[in-house]
């Protein structure tokens, strides 16, 4: 199969994927059926619009202008009765109660909340809807969730009978800043095409790394390398199709090494050659990773509630103005006992979710940022222990991803063979920054590896 071309995408078809291709619509009375919609969420000039993801809980960037815009995407997928969508938002973080708002905002739409999975493509050039480092002004973050509920109207209301495919590369641009000897440099590409036009109805990237090519010395609004990856893709592909969803990037850098320019410049070179992976991998005649992907849909949920016993953030969500957009409760006398506390523990209701699609295709869809340990086998370095039972190892579909960030923004999840605070080796680089942006605690393992491979099917 071969998407290098706009016109007429999908309708040169190698003779095995037809074959296959038969094989699916014959043995399903139901076929995809999919949408696709784009809607700029930018704010205007001289609008309240603090950028997230560098520094105190405090807006020490307000933003100075758009350098590229930024969107709300949504990708709607249904069989038969079963509906779900995926919605990618160019922003830092979202809390769980600006996600709660543009769900129930939705709800004419997607009437089962469960059915929205929103991510965060987490550009530290980028609106903080989490409120943790200032937030945004009331009628921005009015117009936000307004333009996330017109791109799931525009997804679903304009969804058509498709095809879905999926294919997946390798992109080994990245470091690991805790040390360790590799990141998860799969790339997943899921994408659908009008199945009587073959033309591109959209199209999900998935891959780990921040977009944290620009520093804190910006103040323009930027999707950071996601806008090189974006526009490379839609220059050839068509405008408004793609969406990017972050993998396992807790610990995974975008690395520099070769890029050229400064600043912007190397944040769009960077994201261009992530697209040339992903466009290798679409040419089924020289990748061979590409596979037709069975109209099936099966979601599962599984809610807790977490405690909360990092007292940097127990502090923040004691404070007026700081990261009051997340609901909190105050936990009871020793339900969250906890050695290192100095302020009463908080309560968080969270959920991470799986996802199969046909049977080519599993997915754990995470509520913050995993590391790469938690990912994936076999990730070591000198004189530590190489990574084991990990989330993919229990997956069995040729096709498996992480979605990160998406349901929620707690921080980062953090394996507690390599937990280190405070410091005790237990990391090549004897780091503890991803531990003091997390909930607390070293049990991320039973928070979210053990709760996620338990649903996986």
């Amino acid at each position: 199969v071969s998407l290098l071309n706009k016109q007429g995408i999908m309708k040169c078809v190698s003779l095995l994927l037809l074959v296959v291709a038969v094989v699916v619509v014959s043995a399903s009375k139901d076929n995809w059926i999919v949408g696709f919609s784009a809607q700029n969420i930018s704010p205007s000039e001289g609008e309240s619009c603090c950028l997230g993801g560098y520094g105190e809980c405090l807006c020490s960037r307000q933003q100075t202008g758009v350098h590229d815009p930024i969107f709300a995407r949504a990708f709607y997928l249904k069989v038969g009765t079963e509906e779900m969508v995926f919605v990618s938002i160019d922003t830092v973080g979202m809390s769980n109660r600006f996600i709660d708002d543009c769900i129930s905002n939705s709800s004419a739409y997607i009437s089962d909340p469960n059915r929205i999975i929103m991510s965060s493509t987490h550009s530290h050039s980028s609106p903080d809807f989490a409120g943790i480092w200032g937030g945004v002004g009331a009628e921005y973050r009015k117009f936000a969730i307004s333009q996330v509920v017109q791109a799931i109207a525009v997804a679903k209301t304009s969804a058509v009978e498709a095809q879905l495919y999926i294919a997946k590369g390798e992109h080994d641009q990245t470091s690991n800043r805790r040390g360790w000897d590799s990141t998860d440099y799969t790339v997943l590409t899921l994408w659908a095409t009008d199945i009587n036009t073959g033309d591109l109805i959209g199209m999900l990237v998935n891959f780990g790394a921040h977009p944290t090519i620009l520093g804190s010395d910006n103040t323009m609004v930027s999707r950071d390398w996601v806008n090189g990856l974006i526009v490379t893709l839609e220059e050839k592909l068509g405008a408004d199709t793609v969406m990017y969803v972050n993998a396992a990037q807790g610990d995974v850098s975008a690395s520099r090494s070769g890029l050229t320019g400064d600043g912007f410049d190397k944040c769009f070179e960077y994201g261009e050659n992530l697209a040339q992976t992903v466009l290798k991998s679409l040419d089924n005649s020289t990748s061979g990773a590409v596979s037709i992907v069975y109209p099936e849909v099966y979601l599962v949920f599984s809610f807790w509630t977490q405690c909360v016993t990092n007292n940097l953030f127990i502090a923040a969500a004691n404070s007026l103005g700081l990261c009051s957009n997340y609901i909190f409760r105050d936990a009871k006398d020793g339900e969250c006992p906890h050695g290192k506390l100095e302020l009463p523990p908080k309560l968080v209701d969270t959920q991470l979710a799986y996802i199969r699609l046909g049977q080519q295709v599993q997915l754990a869809v995470l509520p913050g940022e995993a590391t790469t340990r938690m990912a994936i086998d076999g990730v070591g370095a000198t004189g530590f222990n190489s990574s084991t039972d990990a989330i993919k190892e229990s997956m069995t579909a040729p096709y498996q991803g992480v979605f990160g960030l998406s349901t929620d923004f707690l921080g980062y999840f953090v394996p507690e063979d390599e937990w280190n605070k405070p410091k005790h080796d237990a990391n090549p680089d004897n780091s503890d920054y991803e531990e003091s942006v997390s909930l607390g605690g070293d049990q991320a393992n039973v928070w979210i590896r053990d709760r996620v491979k338990s649903l996986i099917a």
